[in-house]
C-alpha cells in the first residue's frame, strides 16, 4: 500500500510504538474472519506476527494507520469502524477500562478517563463540555491522519465510547446522538441494532446525550477497592510511557490552559513545563510545531467549548481567547471549521438532541 502525503509526515504522535495493540488487534480479527490472509499481510507490511497474539504489545500510529489502510484495501470496506465499535467491551481498553466499570458514578468516570485517556486514546484528544442540558463528547485528531483512515478510526471509537456509557448506565441511558464531520457514506451504512441516530458533515465529531443528570448516575458495578488497584495500574502504565516518549505535544496541551488571564506565553509555558523557553522552543520544533500552532489549536478547542455557552456573546468569546478585534476570531473560527462563530452556534442549538 502507497503512502500518502499526510503518513509522510514526521510526527511524534505517529512514529512512538506507544498505542496498545488491543486495537490493531481487533482489526487483524475482523481481516482475518472476511479470507485476508493476516500473517501474510504483517509480513508484507514488516510488522512482528507477536501483534496477533503478544497481549502486552505496542504499535506505532503510523504501523496502525497503515495496517488499517491495507485492511481497507483488502476488504473493499471502509465502514467496518462502527460495528467494530459497538461490538467492543469496557474490558477491552485494559486497566482502564476496569478502572471505569469500578468507579461509582458517570461523573467520576469522565474525570478518570480524561486522566488517563492517553494511554488509549493515541492520535485521538477527547473533551468534555455540557450546554443546555446537552452532555457534550467531543474528538479531534492529533496527528495528520489520510481522510478515509480517520472515518473508520473516529466510527470505531465514537461507537465503542457511546456502547461503554450505554453498558455504565444500562436502561438509564439518555437519548443521545453521534456527529461525524466527515461526510455520509453512499450508499448509505447499515447501523447495528439500537444503533443512536447519525448525523454526517456536522462542524464536529462529538457524542451528544439529552439529560443533565448524566454525571450524577451511579454505577451498578462501582467497586471502591477494585477502583484503588486499577487506578495504581493506569499510574504505571502511564509513568512507563512517559519515560520512553519524547512527545511533548500533550504535556504542552495540558498547561497551555485558558483563564481569567488568558493562556500563558511561552516564557510561563516553559517555565510550567520545568524547562527553558530555549528548550521548550527546541523540542517543539523537533516535532514540527511551535508555541503559536499549539496556541492556535487551544483557541479553537476553547472556541468550540464557549461557544456552547449561550450566555457569552461571541464578542467576549473573543476577547477571552485573546482576539482584540472580533473579525480576527471570525476569521479564525472559519479557517477552523468552514463556518462563522455565530452559524456554529446556531447547529448546535438546532440539533440538540430532544
Amino acid at each position: 500500500m502507497a503512502k500518502t502525503s499526510a503518513m509522510k509526515e514526521r510526527h511524534p504522535t505517529l512514529e512512538h510504538a506507544n498505542m496498545p495493540a488491543t486495537y490493531t488487534r481487533i482489526y487483524l480479527e475482523w481481516a482475518q474472519a472476511q479470507g485476508i490472509e493476516t500473517s501474510t499481510l504483517l509480513r508484507e507490511l514488516g510488522l512482528p506476527p507477536t501483534l496477533m497474539s503478544e497481549p502486552t504489545a505496542r504499535i506505532a500510529l503510523q504501523d496502525h494507520l497503515r495496517l488499517l489502510g491495507a485492511i481497507i484495501t483488502r476488504s473493499g470496506n471502509p465502514g467496518l469502524g462502527l460495528a467494530l465499535g459497538w461490538q467492543l467491551p469496557l474490558t477491552a481498553h485494559g486497566s482502564l477500562g476496569y478502572a471505569l466499570l469500578c468507579c461509582d458514578t458517570v461523573g467520576e468516570a469522565l474525570a478518570l478517563l480524561e486522566r488517563f485517556w492517553h494511554l488509549r486514546g493515541r492520535g485521538v484528544e477527547f473533551s468534555f463540555i455540557e450546554h443546555d442540558g446537552c452532555h457534550i463528547f467531543e474528538f479531534r485528531a492529533e496527528a495528520p491522519i489520510p481522510p478515509v483512515l480517520k472515518r473508520v478510526i473516529f466510527e470505531f471509537i465514537m461507537s465503542g465510547f457511546y456502547r461503554g456509557v450505554q453498558f455504565l448506565l444500562g436502561d438509564q441511558t439518555p437519548d443521545g446522538e453521534l456527529w461525524f464531520d466527515h461526510p455520509a457514506p453512499t450508499p448509505a451504512q447499515d447501523l447495528p441494532a439500537g444503533f443512536p441516530a447519525v448525523r454526517y458533515a456536522m462542524p464536529a465529531a462529538q457524542i451528544r446525550f439529552a439529560g443533565s443528570q448524566l454525571p450524577t448516575h451511579r454505577i451498578a458495578t462501582a467497586n471502591p477497592e477494585a477502583l484503588h488497584l486499577a487506578v495504581a495500574q493506569c499510574q504505571r502504565e502511564y509513568a512507563l510511557i512517559e519515560e520512553h516518549d519524547s512527545d511533548i505535544l500533550p504535556r504542552v496541551r495540558a498547561v497551555l490552559t485558558l483563564s481569567d488571564r488568558g493562556y500563558p506565553n511561552a516564557d510561563l509555558l516553559a517555565k510550567g513545563l520545568h524547562m527553558s523557553t530555549r528548550t521548550l522552543r527546541r523540542r517543539l520544533q523537533q516535532q514540527g510545531s511551535s508555541y503559536q500552532q499549539q496556541l492556535e489549536t487551544a483557541r479553537h478547542q476553547d472556541a468550540l467549548r464557549l461557544l456552547a455557552r449561550d450566555e457569552l456573546p461571541i464578542q467576549r468569546i473573543a476577547e477571552l481567547l485573546g482576539y482584540t478585534n472580533p473579525a480576527n476570531f471570525t476569521r479564525a473560527f472559519r479557517r477552523w471549521t468552514g463556518a462563522s462563530p455565530r452559524e456554529y452556534r446556531d447547529t448546535l442549538n438546532n440539533a440538540t438532541p430532544r
